[in-house]
């Protein structure tokens, strides 16, 4: 199981039409654009390779041809012989493969590769010559990541199989009311650096949410066992996915209103692709999600209309502490679909949401959405309560993490969790945990498939419970409180 550092990276790209230069061959003129990455590999470990698939757009008026790209650093290389991508690896129904040639405003795939084998940070450009007409044209893109050394606990789950193993509950722990707020550590945390990813981020006081996290949030990251309850089994058909992914869906240009549509999740083939918790690779934040994208997407789009200029974040004041926004006044039930009728509440709700997605602030919050945490819980119990009020049919998951954040309970008076400030340099309306105390611990960024160690349904009819292959001799004494824990819930 590699630890990769998974970064989370949205932006608002705004493209301004430029008439093209015939005379001029500086790689300044260049019209290529990359829209959808950064040129930022992370921290990956050792000898390990590292894959970002970036879009490629043509922004010249022009078709170009005799397309060649390079690299400046052999630390990066193309996943396959140029151009990188292979059919069965991305939806090449939707952009194909670089070639040699590049039709005007079409966008085509690179996949590149980071493998780095020593601590040094690493940099250089992705190099694309190009003609245009009888013009040379050069476009550089930088990129840059660092190595990180392997250690015991990355090269022990590296091990683990990747499929799980069924097992029935053990009866004579049904029912037991065993003391479950504490973690459950894993046996190869002795082996852990501490250093964990995001680290640079919540320790940069020029970051959004710094500010809460040293002034009231002082809590520890840990490393341990943890529990999620989520409605998607891991494998979900794509007949019984949501609409958004069978049937695509539309967001409107802010600029022009025009509609862009976004495909449904269907391979080159036409076979729909399914929309489980294993099936998309793990979970993601909210901010992942078409319904969530949509939502900001028409909010930005009536605040256009309303207001006669696009919303932009850099004209209002990023905020640790903004007014709570998602929902209609005595309705909480209307989180992510209520957009407020007037102009300052709407510029508050899109500053709240657009903000970056790791504002620690948001996510604490009482509002969770479109932030870039995933909630998880060190209590069994809490999570089993909750699966309650999702669904009848829920399912629980068991994940390994590593430097979440152990957030306090909402009763601890060293946090003033439930004050309301008046003085505008401190929290206003710091409703934190109100409804109850999770016993939560927060994962910056998203979880990888490969840390998910065990689950089982929440339904009393299927007793199943299943353990990641190999798990139980990787960390014994871990396995062995996981199975106590979930056969005392199966009936």
């Amino acid at each position: 199981m590699g630890k990769k550092s998974l970064i989370i990276l949205f932006s608002i790209i705004l493209i301004s039409c430029k008439k093209e230069s015939t005379n001029s061959t500086n790689e300044n003129k260049s019209q290529l654009q990359i829209l959808n990455l950064s040129g930022n590999f992370g921290l990956v470990t050792f000898n390990k390779k590292f894959k970002l698939t970036y879009q490629l757009k043509n922004n010249h008026s022009e078709d170009i041809s005799e397309i060649k790209a390079t690299f400046e650093n052999n630390k990066f290389k193309f996943d396959l012989p140029y151009p990188g991508i292979s059919s069965a690896s991305t939806n090449a129904n939707v952009y194909p493969p670089c070639s040699d040639y590049l039709k005007t405003n079409q966008v085509c795939l690179l996949a590149i590769t980071f493998q780095p084998n020593s601590e040094n940070d690493e940099s250089g450009a992705l190099i694309i010559d190009y003609k245009l007409r009888e013009t040379n044209y050069t476009f550089k893109y930088m990129l840059n990541g660092k190595g990180k050394k392997s250690n015991p606990i990355q090269d022990a789950f590296d091990k683990l199989g990747y499929n799980f193993i069924a097992e029935q509950p053990d009866p004579k722990h049904k029912g037991k009311q065993y003391s479950d707020s504490e973690l459950i550590k894993c046996s190869l945390e002795k082996f852990h650096s501490g250093i964990f990813n995001y680290d640079d981020f919540f320790n940069d006081p020029s970051k959004n949410g710094y500010k809460v996290w040293q002034l009231h949030l002082k809590v520890p990251r840990v490393i341990g066992y943890v529990f999620r309850a989520d409605t998607r089994a891991p494998e979900v058909s794509f007949k019984d996915c949501y609409p958004e992914w069978k049937n695509g869906y539309n967001l409107k240009n802010i600029k022009t209103g025009k509609i862009i549509h976004y495909n449904a999740q269907i391979d080159k083939y036409g076979n729909g692709i399914n929309c489980g918790v294993k099936d998309v690779g793990g979970f993601w934040p909210t901010a992942t999600r078409p319904k969530d994208l949509k939502f900001i997407n028409e909010m930005e789009f009536l605040y256009k209309n309303k207001t006669g200029h696009e919303f932009d974040i850099t004209k209002n004041t990023l905020d640790d502490f903004p007014y709570s926004p998602g929902h209609k006044p005595g309705n909480p039930k209307t989180f992510n679909s209520y957009i407020p009728p007037s102009e300052t509440l709407m510029t508050l709700q899109l500053n709240w949401y657009l903000q970056n997605i790791l504002n620690t602030s948001a996510h604490a919050h009482v509002g969770y959405d479109f932030k870039g945490f995933i909630s998880t819980s060190s209590q069994l119990k809490a999570v089993m309560d909750f699966s309650k009020t999702l669904s009848s049919k829920s399912w629980i998951y068991v994940i390994y993490q590593e430097g979440g954040f152990q957030l306090p309970k909402s009763t601890d008076p060293t946090f003033n969790l439930k004050s309301e400030a008046k003085s505008k340099n401190k929290p206003q309306n710091w409703t934190t945990f109100t409804h109850i105390d999770f016993f939560e611990i927060t994962i910056p960024g998203g979880v990888p498939w490969e840390d998910v160690i065990a689950y089982t349904s929440s339904d009393a009819t299927n007793k199943e419970i299943y353990f990641r292959k190999g798990f139980k001799y990787m960390d014994p004494i871990a396995y062995t409180k996981i199975y106590n824990l979930l056969s005392s819930y199966k009936n």
